[in-house]
């Protein structure tokens, strides 16, 4: 078993965090448009994506050998 990689670890707990933040963000957005609600959406939207990113490079650098 190879040991854990934090960083990854770290970056899952984050990508989780932004998710259900994009979720209560987007129920807001469909309740009521405001411009605060979609800068919110935006910018979690593109957090999730650079997190996600970051998080399939570093799965992809573990699994070919470092």
């Amino acid at each position: 078993m190879k040991h854990l990689n934090w960083a990854a670890i770290l970056l899952v707990g984050w990508a989780f965090y932004f998710q259900i933040f994009m979720i209560v963000a987007i129920k807001r957005l469909i309740e009521f448009l405001s411009v605060n609600t979609v800068l919110s959406v935006l910018g979690t939207l593109l957090l999730s994506t650079i997190l996600g990113s970051t998080l399939m490079l570093l799965i992809i650098q573990n699994e070919s050998g470092e």
